[in-house]
């Protein structure tokens, strides 16, 4: 049986096992003199990356100091709390320096946080926040930043989502001039639809059905809600996908990502034990201990006739609803559902007592054994004890709600013990989230899940691997000695019993593609050690642990911090030009956007810095499109602000090495090319506009050509175009000054086509 409810459709997609995320960056002058609180900010540029489900986020920003003098000021940022900062820049006299990582503690955040203003930046901020202390913010001048982090994806059934934080409505009450957000998806399997949730308008562009490009651009926006970008694969059977790349001072790195068949066959599923472990002591009263009693009595509406189930209650003493484990007859399951919903709340949770008596219950290994658990953690418990009791390998997932779960000793538990755990926000839509993380652990398919990689292959992560469910997902990180092709078993029992798959494997010699995967191993490392510290105390061994990796992967720990110190400028002088960049393309994309892509020569040395150039005229007018130098690891930038008369425009490319050589591309023209193979009138940009807009439309062979505007009346007002064209892209724009608010729409025409767009003027 499935949850059947409308309530879990449309919520479903909003299920993350993290806490929902709060805002952008922030600067906080230091001088209490300062007649605001916070630096305007100005811009925000966002460029995401996900490789299948793990992103690199890099968050350009610039603020403005307003005051008549220079001032200090914090840089501060929300992190994801699974996410860890992989480096940060700043800009001082209009160089790029990159900030030193140091074993240090964070710069402190102005205030006394006690009340007003600085509370309701300490409570958003949360606990895994970044803070930089950024010196002498030139009287009003522009202090420019770049952040950079790392962070996994949520997936379920096949459906990745990716979360940027960006509601500051709290901080932020000017609006910025500019925002952009672009994300690029290379996904491993064929992408069915993506989207970006609260802006459907955002531009989509497909390479193939595995590349995809997002982008979503607004000006005078102030930010109120976060932005989740989510896409869609399927697959009808178990799937990896690896991600690896060799090092010439370390060994090599891996992230290999298995994902079950995202259709359910029901046939398949294997039969399982659940105990509900539902924490009634005073500290869940009121909302959470509700909505986890009705989420409990709503799941167990969905067990299945052969499976086994039981209900306990955590209090100073553990209340059992039966002495052992139940079939999920009709007559069962309607007692525990009385039961649960008799429970009240009181007295303190015993958490170490309830999973000990959770665990009594399992006395086979032939089902699929789950401990669903819902406790914010606060109760001491020893997850090495747990794990050293927990002889029929149940799987432990708890259910943490609330700002004040003990994150790391609830992860640990869940890591250690084939599971997963879940940090709901109290503002949730508690029911439903608790209902969606039954979903994901209803079906398993493949328990006591064993791989082997082989002696190539050593220090993994995660070191316990879950039961497979269908619709979820489990990883590993590790390293690899040498490169080179190799195959992973997988084994495990099924319905079908013992059952044995191999998948090809190759750990690739190339130094620079797949980065990222080295970050990623050293985030998951600290996070074991973290935890570590955070369960059990501080010693000076997992402390050193912690801080080697960090200053070797440049990646932040609790230790280490980074230091606006202007010791390590990225440019240093820039020659004349050295080499021509000739891997270069141009494409034309909807409404009227252009893209630009290179390819760097394998034989160049690093690149630290792109600029990306536009001009109206080929030899001469060349205006730098991008304020900062682009990451050197950028090989794509997407033009979305055309907005010329002119249907040509000019572009260049400019390659900074590490050494200070000058690499460029030849001049670009938008136009060349460029044949469509049909006509096309596509949507103007921006819309909705004031008062100018830009309309792109394709000719595929020449003749005459209509492009007007019609009121909502019907009535024509303008006619941009009336002439005879050839093929190619054609732009037109439309000057609206003189015209009322309101919706208009342009229509083309050219022989027997024709085509209609609505345009928004908002004034």
């Amino acid at each position: 049986m499935t949850l059947t409810r409308t309530s879990l459709r449309l919520c479903f997609l909003l299920c993350v096992a993290v806490h929902t995320l709060c805002a952008d960056g922030l600067m906080r002058p230091t001088d209490k003199a300062y007649p605001k609180n916070f630096l305007r900010t100005r811009m925000t540029r966002v460029d995401v990356t996900l490789y299948g489900q793990i992103a690199v986020t890099k968050v350009y920003q610039e603020f403005v100091n307003e005051w008549h003098l220079k001032t200090n000021a914090v840089y501060s940022f929300p992190l994801p709390a699974d996410a860890r900062a992989t480096d940060f820049f700043f800009w001082a006299n209009d160089t790029m320096y990159q900030a030193s990582l140091k074993v240090n503690e964070q710069a402190v955040n102005p205030g006394t946080g006690e009340g007003g203003i600085d509370a309701l930046l300490s409570a958003y901020l949360g606990k895994n926040q970044l803070r930089v202390l950024v010196n002498d913010v030139p009287a009003l001048g522009i202090q420019k930043t770049q952040l950079e982090y790392i962070s996994l994806c949520s997936y379920d059934r096949g459906r990745i989502q990716y979360k940027f934080p960006f509601n500051t409505q709290d901080f932020v009450t000017t609006p910025l001039e500019s925002f952009s957000l672009h994300v690029r998806i290379n996904a491993a399997d064929a992408v069915f639809e993506q989207s970006l949730k609260e802006y459907p308008d955002a531009v989509v562009r497909k390479t193939d059905n595995r590349h995809i490009d997002l982008d979503f651009v607004r000006s005078k926006i102030i930010p109120s809600t976060d932005l989740t970008v989510e896409y869609r694969t399927i697959s009808d059977s178990l799937t990896t996908e690896l991600y690896a790349v060799d090092n010439d001072s370390l060994d090599g790195h891996f992230v290999m990502i298995a994902k079950p068949q995202t259709t359910l066959d029901t046939t398949m599923v294997l039969k399982k034990n659940v105990v509900f472990v539902i924490d009634a002591s005073a500290n869940a009263q009121g909302t959470s201990f509700n909505a986890s009693k009705m989420a409990v009595g709503e799941c167990l509406k969905s067990l299945r006739p052969d499976d086994r189930f039981n209900i306990l209650s955590m209090t100073s003493w553990v209340g059992v609803w039966r002495s052992q484990s139940q079939q999920a007859t009709a007559a069962n399951l309607a007692s525990a559902s009385a039961y649960v919903a008799g429970l009240s709340s009181g007295g303190a949770p015993n958490l170490s007592g309830a999973l000990a008596q959770a665990l009594s219950m399992f006395t086979s290994d032939s089902l699929n054994n789950v401990v669903l658990l819902f406790s914010d953690g606060q109760s001491y418990v020893d997850p090495k004890t747990v794990t050293a009791t927990n002889v029929h390998k149940a799987g432990i997932f708890p259910v943490a709600v609330g700002p004040n779960a003990n994150r790391q000793r609830l992860e640990m538990l869940a890591y250690q013990n084939f599971g997963f755990p879940t940090f709901l926000a109290l503002t949730d839509p508690l029911y439903d989230r608790i209902l969606d993380v039954f979903a994901q652990i209803n079906y398993p398919i493949l328990k006591d899940v064993r791989m082997e990689f082989g002696p190539n292959v050593y220090d993994l992560l995660p070191q316990t691997l879950q039961t497979v469910y269908y619709g979820s997902r489990f990883f590993i990180t590790g390293r690899f000695k040498n490169p080179g092709t190799g195959s992973l078993a997988i084994a495990g029992s099924s319905y079908k019993g013992t059952e044995f798959m191999n998948f090809p494997m190759n750990f690739p010699s190339d130094k620079s593609s797949n980065k990222f995967a080295e970050r990623f191993w050293a985030k998951e490392k600290l996070d074991q050690i973290e935890r570590q510290i955070a369960v059990y105390t501080v010693n000076d061994s997992l402390k050193q642990l912690a801080i080697k990796y960090s200053l070797m992967y440049r990646i932040r720990c609790q230790f280490t911090a980074y230091l606006a110190d202007k010791t390590n400028p990225v440019l240093s002088g820039v020659e004349s030009a050295d080499a021509v960049l000739e891997d270069v393309s141009l494409a034309i994309i909807d409404a009227g956007a252009v893209k630009l892509t290179w390819r760097v020569p394998q034989s160049s040395e690093p690149i630290v810095s792109c600029t990306i150039y536009r001009s109206l005229h080929p030899g001469s007018g060349f205006v730098k499109l991008n304020d900062a130098p682009l990451d050197g690891r950028t090989r794509s930038f997407t033009d979305m602000g055309t907005n010329a008369t002119s249907p040509t425009f000019y572009y260049k490319i400019e390659l900074v090495t590490r050494s200070g050589k000058l690499i460029t591309s030849r001049i670009l023209s938008s136009t060349e090319g460029v044949v469509p193979a049909g006509f096309a009138l596509h949507q103007n940009f921006p819309n909705p506009f004031n008062p100018e807009t830009r309309i792109r439309f394709d000719v595929a062979h020449a003749g005459r050509v209509e492009l007007t505007i019609y009121d909502v009346l019907g009535r024509s007002v303008v006619s941009l175009v009336d002439e005879h064209l050839q093929p190619g892209v054609h732009y037109a724009n439309w000057n609206a000054r003189a015209f009322p608010s309101g919706v208009y729409y342009c229509v083309m025409k050219s022989g027997s086509f024709s085509e209609v767009k609505k345009l928004i003027l908002q004034k």
